[in-house]
């Protein structure tokens, strides 16, 4: 017997139900503090002074959770999932729009995700390590993560 695989939409954009469609923004936010988690026990636990690419996974996970808090904080918003998609790891966009609808975060944390777009922070850590010096500082990513997470949380619980 000749064992045949499924047959699959390949176009990833036009697949339903997409990842995700269907988690709330509790839940995305429960997963997102889990990343945000993990960034710091990377960071006490793996990342060594010094050698900048053992802070590259806290950089992947510390950005993932901004990415999905603003995710979390859209949704609950009322965007649906394929328009949160849309940004593309565009968090200045992305934020624009949450501040829009009643996102409050300081200014410091929106010039420093404008900042991440611009140098994109997101893709140098996940395959840039020739530019790991480059990335933000990681105590100001940590602050910016801190920023979003309350605010996210402060709105989910509104």
């Amino acid at each position: 017997m000749v064992h045949k695989a499924p047959e699959f939409d390949l176009n990833i954009a036009t697949r339903e139900p997409y990842p995700g469609d269907m988690a709330t923004a509790a839940e995305i936010a429960a997963l997102t503090d889990s990343y945000w988690r993990a960034a710091r026990h990377l960071n006490d636990q793996v990342a060594t002074k010094g050698k900048p690419l053992t802070r590259m996974p806290v950089y992947l996970c510390g950005i993932q959770s901004i990415e999905l808090y603003l995710v979390a904080f859209l949704r609950h918003s009322g965007r649906s999932n394929g328009e949160v998609r849309g940004f593309h790891h565009d968090f200045a966009a992305s934020l624009d729009l949450a501040c829009t609808v009643g996102l409050k975060i300081d200014a410091r944390t929106a010039k420093h995700l404008a900042s991440m777009t611009d140098c994109r922070e997101y893709v140098v850590s996940r395959y840039a390590p020739e530019a790991a010096r480059k990335l933000s500082p990681i105590t100001r990513l940590f602050r910016s993560i801190e920023n979003i997470s309350l605010a996210t949380h402060v709105a989910l619980s509104a």
